[in-house]
């Protein structure tokens, strides 16, 4: 009886491993998109083209207007999307909102407007890759939740890219304070920094979670 108990265990500890093995080599083999997210990048970047070009900028008024249409034309574009997908873009759009910010008023900052256009591509280029991996901790199954804990692929990835958002952050932090800017248009920029800030720290927080969570068999072989 004793045998078959343990047996039966090693069995059922095998499966586990098995499945765990499976899912990891699947994650790295997966490409970092999803359904939505060429389309959002391609749009982005022929945006930041336009941008790029220009040489003059918003006043006050229009800058906060200009925020207001890119955060609708937003929300317009995450309906119709998965649920998981949907709060991932939900949350991280926040970063895209004050980005567009940023490169409305390039071309009052001189030198360091190109900056401005360099750090927004890499921010794009980042929210892309953090969405899916958000999608993905969302949408983890329950069941390979409980046996094997969260997302290690998906919390890792999160994290490279926080890593590098915060060098960014920054960068732009100094950029408000080099910049000839009115001190209302600092100000405006400066809640939209906050934002990115808030949202650079619940997408860290989010990765931490997810690699605590070990399941019931995780501990094995995560550290």
């Amino acid at each position: 009886m004793k045998n078959r108990i343990k047996m039966g265990l090693i069995v059922c500890l095998a499966i586990v491993l098995i499945t765990a093995s499976v899912a990891t080599v699947a994650a790295k083999n997966d490409s970092p998109s999803h359904d939505g997210l060429g389309g959002q990048n391609e749009k982005d970047n022929m945006m930041q083209e336009q941008w790029a070009n220009w040489t003059t900028a918003p006043n006050t008024t229009e800058l906060q207007q200009m925020i207001q249409e890119r955060k609708k034309e937003l929300e317009q574009d995450n309906l119709g999307r998965e649920i998981s997908l949907m709060n991932a873009y939900r949350h991280q759009n926040n970063v895209t909102i004050a980005i567009h910010a940023f490169l409305l008023m390039r071309g009052k900052c001189g030198y360091f407007g190109q900056n401005i256009t360099t750090i927004a591509q890499e921010f794009n280029n980042s929210v892309n890759k953090t969405v899916w991996d958000e999608d993905r901790i969302t949408a983890r199954s329950a069941f390979m939740r409980f046996i094997t804990g969260g997302d290690d692929y998906a919390a890792n990835e999160i994290q490279n890219e926080t890593a590098k958002r915060e060098i960014w952050l920054q960068e732009l932090n100094q950029t408000i304070q080099q910049c000839n800017w009115d001190p209302q248009v600092k100000a405006i920029l400066q809640g939209q920094l906050q934002n990115m800030e808030q949202e650079h720290n619940r997408l860290n927080d989010l990765a931490i979670r997810e690699r605590v969570d070990k399941g019931i068999f995780g501990w094995i072989w995560k550290r």
